[in-house]
């Protein structure tokens, strides 16, 4: 998008400026007032291949940059994508990581913020050779969580349900009595 590659150039005039590292606040009462006219969000540059986060911690504006890697198969087809913040896997607003086999298909997606992350869905898929989903896992600040369903999930070839968990904040529990077996 036009407008984030914008605001990306700008934020990383002010990043490359600035002794920000890392997700470090802003320390400059100026610039905080100036950044905090930027809506919080995930700037990218046209590339595609570089981006900065906008966020706030403990009222401070802070400031990710981070960039994407990818590799190829020998057919020239995307084998990996992976998103990283200072060495870390980190993606605020998709996967951080991603694999596809050479057909194309996706195999495997890892949401991560620093840690195993995602509040809207899993943060951990797999697929096998024939497409089929084989294991889900929901993770929130790197502990698996889920309210009211599984946290953790395996299928066999056929699809039958081989294994899961129950767990809520790290911390297992009981299912729903319409869920127990």
């Amino acid at each position: 998008m036009v407008v984030s590659s914008l605001v990306f150039l700008a934020l990383r005039v002010v990043y490359e400026a600035l002794p920000v590292s890392g997700g470090l606040p802003v320390d400059d009462e100026i610039i905080q007032s100036v950044l905090s006219t930027i809506p919080p969000g995930v700037y990218y540059a046209a590339s595609g291949m570089e981006f900065i986060e906008v966020g706030e911690t403990g009222g401070r504006v802070v400031l990710r940059k981070g960039t994407c890697a990818r590799t190829y198969h020998d057919t020239d087809r995307l084998l990996t994508e992976t998103w990283c913040v200072d060495g870390k896997e980190h993606r605020a607003d998709g996967p951080s990581y991603q694999r596809w086999d050479a057909a194309g298909r996706l195999r495997e997606e890892v949401w991560r913020v620093g840690k195993e992350h995602r509040v809207d869905g899993p943060s951990y898929r797999w697929w096998d050779d024939a497409g089929r989903l084989r294991q889900e896992k929901w993770c929130v600040a790197g502990k698996e969580h889920r309210v009211g369903e599984p946290s953790f999930r395996t299928w066999d070839a056929a699809g039958r349900l081989c294994e899961e968990r129950w767990r809520v904040d790290g911390l297992p529990v009981d299912p729903p009595a319409c869920c127990r077996k």
